[in-house]
């Protein structure tokens, strides 16, 4: 299967330009992320840009597209419209294909007997309120011609849709004529002209998602769904298809609508981007040179007019000042050998020989004010969502490109044991276990101090205060 995606800067500087996304940095992290993962199980992915998108995606980020189509010079499209430059992607195709959005990235390939069938959508929407109000819109102007098939398909209950993160199919013919439909309708509503009424009108969803929808409904056509089920236009929730810290649970990643603004589904996505694909991340860093400062800039966190917080967040904010300083490269090496949360857990579990555990070479230990006092003990528990029981004295501090640029770890004093051992020499698996079990724990060994120990291990990687290396033995 032939894979194609659309990079249309629409004249506007990729650089300053956040096209939907928070800051332009996510947006680069994303086609970064979409075309490297397709990549990884397809041999044939063409990108259709502009020269600007050309130079960008190609030879800035040096992203591995294997056919580059600069097509959007020259045209002629207001900015508002932006799925119409799918859309002409869409009529360029000769051949079987699938195209895919920038925001999409996925973790094996696709289902052969979906992505070969004639006609492949990401899923058919249940439109809710908010379609029928769009849908409103466009059937209140008098001025805006539809087709009578268009306006049969309004009328129903439900407005027909189709989301279009994946979209193609072999029937190449009829995607064809469903462009010839959209272009028809943009032309003789005069769209694109920015003296007409309708210029202004957010049409997107109807052009490119609904007319597909009414259009295969009337000619009787069945559409294959890469998701499998139907979905709320509104139905599509952050932990089924934003959750890039487990990437490889999860067929199918679509950063779509709000996500794109969500300040946690945003890290995630810087941490995936960094942690699979370093080289392209640091390009990124490189041509964003302010990105650096946004991940180290001031809390955004609103502190308690108590001056007793004063000190530890006057503490962090010095951290964060040094590790700003630091080496990008260093940085990002740092955080490209932390293990996956399911490395980790095969690793203590195999209790492997062959896998030195290190401390963090930015490893920070503050030791909070004894005793706290009830209104800081609640507010520190709060932040770093510790139950009543939990031991509140040491935090560890760890650098990040995630988040605020800094991870807060309370330690437990199995916690505190494990870091002294290996502050004195690194160690293998199998021997830092032997003395965590020799010299930590009192009596016999069972099932539940096993755990617990290396639930420890596991807490302290995940949050980089340890990392592993694997070594020849």
């Amino acid at each position: 299967m032939r894979i194609v995606q659309t990079f249309w800067t629409a004249g506007k500087d990729p650089l300053h330009e956040s096209f939907g996304w928070l800051h332009p940095e996510y947006n680069l992290m994303s086609w970064a992320l979409s075309c490297l993962s397709l990549r990884a199980h397809y041999d044939e992915v063409a990108l259709y840009t502009d020269s600007v998108g050309k130079h960008l995606l190609i030879d800035t980020l040096k992203l591995p597209y294997t056919e580059v189509n600069v097509v959007f010079d020259n045209f002629k499209c207001l900015p508002q419209h932006w799925a119409l430059s799918k859309i002409k992607t869409y009529s360029l195709q000769t051949e079987p294909f699938l195209h895919v959005d920038g925001d999409v990235y996925i973790s094996k390939p696709l289902p052969e007997d979906v992505i070969h069938s004639p006609l492949v959508a990401q899923n058919r929407e249940i439109g809710t309120s908010y379609y029928k109000h769009m849908m409103n819109r466009i059937q209140s102007r008098p001025e805006i011609k539809l087709p009578e098939y268009v306006v049969k398909g309004l009328n129903e209950e439900s407005v027909a849709s189709y989301n279009m993160g994946f979209f193609g199919g072999t029937d190449v013919d009829f995607i064809q004529r469903y462009c010839d439909e959209v272009f028809h309708f943009m032309d003789s509503n005069k769209m694109n002209d920015p003296t007409s009424i309708g210029a202004n009108l957010d049409c997107n969803v109807f052009f490119e998602q609904v007319i597909f929808a009414v259009y295969a409904d009337r000619e009787k056509r069945k559409v294959s769904s890469v998701l499998g089920k139907d979905m709320h236009d509104k139905g599509y929730t952050r932990s089924e298809f934003c959750n890039l810290m487990a990437f490889n649970k999860h067929h199918i990643h679509h950063l779509l609508g709000g996500h794109k603004r969500n300040p946690y589904v945003l890290r995630m996505l810087v941490h995936a981007t960094k942690r699979r694909h370093s080289k392209v991340f640091l390009r990124i860093m490189e041509i964003c040179p302010d990105l650096k400062g946004k991940i180290f800039a001031s809390p955004l966190i609103k502190t308690n007019h108590q001056t007793g917080y004063l000190p530890y967040l006057a503490h962090i904010e010095k951290k964060r000042n040094e590790w700003g300083r630091l080496n990008l490269e260093e940085l990002i090496e740092h955080e490209e050998v932390a293990p996956t949360e399911e490395e980790i857990k095969a690793t203590v579990e195999e209790n492997r020989k062959d896998t030195m555990i290190y401390l963090s070479p930015y490893l920070d230990i503050f030791t909070l004010e004894s005793p706290l006092g009830k209104e800081m003990e609640e507010y520190m528990r709060s932040r770093l969502s510790c139950g009543p029981h939990f031991p509140l004295k040491d935090i560890a501090l760890t650098p990040t490109f995630s988040g605020y640029g800094y991870i807060e770890t309370p330690l437990l004093p199995i916690d505190l044991f494990i870091i002294k051992v290996l502050s004195l020499s690194r160690d293998n698996c199998q021997g830092l276990r032997e003395k965590i079990l020799q010299n930590y724990f009192k009596g016999p060994i069972n099932d539940f101090r096993q755990n617990y120990m290396n639930n420890s291990i596991g807490r302290l990687s995940v949050n980089r205060i340890i990392n592993f290396k694997k070594e020849k033995l």
